[in-house]
C-alpha cells in the first residue's frame, strides 16, 4: 500500500456551537453551578451502568465507578460481568456477524 501525501484535507469552521459565557452572574454559568451542586448531592441517588447484551443486562456483580482526581467520591456502579453474560455477548456478535456480512 502506498502512502500518499498530497491531500488538502478541508476542515470546516464549526457553525452550530455558539460561544457561550460563563462569566460570574450569567445564566449559563448559574445553570452549571446548579448542575454540579446536584452532582455532587451526597443523597443523589447514583446511576447503575448495566451490561449491553441484546439490551440492558444487570448482574449483582458491580464495581464503583470512581472520579478519577478525587478516589473518595464515587459516580455510580457497573455491573461486572459473569461467564454467562460473557457467553451471551459472544454469541450475539456472532449473530450480527452473520446479519452483517
Amino acid at each position: 500500500m502506498a502512502l500518499m501525501l498530497n491531500a488538502l484535507p478541508h476542515v470546516p469552521k464549526p457553525d452550530n456551537s455558539p460561544f457561550v459565557s460563563f462569566m460570574e452572574g450569567t445564566k449559563e454559568k448559574v445553570a452549571l453551578q446548579n448542575e454540579l451542586a446536584r452532582l455532587r448531592d451526597p443523597k443523589r441517588r447514583l446511576p447503575v451502568i448495566p451490561l449491553w447484551i441484546n439490551g440492558a443486562v444487570r448482574t449483582v456483580w458491580e464495581k464503583n465507578c470512581m472520579v478519577p482526581h478525587n478516589m473518595m467520591r464515587r459516580l455510580g456502579s457497573y455491573s461486572l460481568a459473569e461467564e454467562e453474560q460473557v457467553k451471551k455477548a459472544v454469541q450475539a456478535v456472532l449473530n450480527a456477524r452473520e446479519r452483517w456480512s
